[in-house]
Formats: C-alpha cells, structure tokens, sequence
C-alpha cells in the first residue's frame, strides 16, 4: 500500500475516532464508526464503512423527516458511502476537504440538536 492510500485511511480513521467522544459516543452511531476507527486491514475499513452506513440508514428511516437526528443520520450515512467510494478509487485521492466538510456539517447539526433538545445527545 503506497503512503497516499495510507494517509486517506489515516485521515478516515482519524474522522472515527472523532465520532467516538461524547456527546456522539451515548448515541449508537459511534459503535458503528469505531469499527472504522480500530481497522487493521483495509477489508475491516471497507467492511466497517459499510455497517456505519447501513446503521445511519436505519437511524435515517427511524427518524422523523427532516429533524436534527434525520439530517445527522443522513450525513454520517453519506460521509460512510463517500469514504468507502474514495478509498476504492484507482488512483490516490485526497480525502481531507471530504473529511473537513463533514466534519463542519455535523458540528452544526450537533449545535441545532443541542438546541432543539435541550442540550440531549443528538444519536437517541
């Protein structure tokens, strides 16, 4: 594995294990995301991506539409699909504003969860 396909597992790594600090860790998508974050080989990343997707999936469906949590869902379901699409791709891409952007997304997701439920964890 050359060290550009090593530094984009590092930084989707890296965005799990961002996942896995509260207030995100009491709500059930962390357990999904620490998969990713405690991979070994690239098959467990790839396996790991795709059960984050499935369960932010079924969060999204569980939700009502269009509420902090359906949007939060919705998100870590794409930044899943898009990271595992990425580490596949034939040549080396960087994954760092993909990471920046989703990062920023769910922060303010995270904010108007806080104030349309009184500061709760957002992943109930």
């Amino acid at each position: 594995m050359n060290a550009s396909r090593e530094s984009m597992i590092r930084a989707v790594q890296a965005f799990a294990l961002e996942l896995l600090r509260s207030p995100l860790y009491n709500g059930g998508h962390a357990e999904a995301w620490e998969r990713v974050a405690r991979a070994c080989t690239f098959e467990e990343l790839l396996l790991g991506l795709g059960h984050c997707a499935g369960y932010a999936e079924c969060a999204r469906i569980m939700s009502p539409w269009d509420s902090p949590s359906w949007r939060i869902a919705d998100a870590l379901a794409n930044a899943a699909k898009t990271f595992a699409a990425l580490l596949r791709a034939p040549a080396p891409i960087d994954v760092g504003r993909c990471v920046t952007a989703y990062r920023a997304e769910l922060v303010a997701l995270l904010a108007l969860d806080r104030r349309g439920n009184g500061h709760q964890a957002m992943f109930r």
